[in-house]
């Protein structure tokens, strides 16, 4: 599960994505070559919008939500990884790429 985040007027939204076979591979890949913007996942609800885009193959969190997962199992990462994102997903995975355009490229 992929899930981008921000805090809205101290509400916050999120989207999520799931994935499969070569999508998921492919995604995972990407993911790799974010790690100068990987940060700690949320903890408390003080650090909740540190990261802007959180990944889990919790069983668990696929079921429940995010929030099912413990967070050693959460990776994250910050709004400029997930800009980062957007600009090598792709096109097969557009619809997260617009996603995160739409959400952190107004910033």
């Amino acid at each position: 599960m992929l899930e981008i985040r921000s805090p809205s007027n101290g509400t916050g939204w999120a989207d999520h994505w799931t994935f499969s076979g070569a999508d998921d591979r492919l995604l995972r890949a990407c993911l790799e070559e974010l790690a100068e913007y990987v940060t700690e996942p949320p903890v408390t609800k003080a650090d909740r919008w540190r990261a802007a885009m959180l990944f889990t193959d919790d069983e668990n969190a696929l079921r429940l939500g995010l929030g099912a997962a413990p967070s050693s199992d959460i990776r994250a990462w910050t709004s400029d990884g997930a800009l980062q994102l957007a600009e090598i997903l792709p096109e097969r995975l557009s619809s997260v790429r617009d996603a995160i355009i739409q959400r952190f490229a107004q910033t």
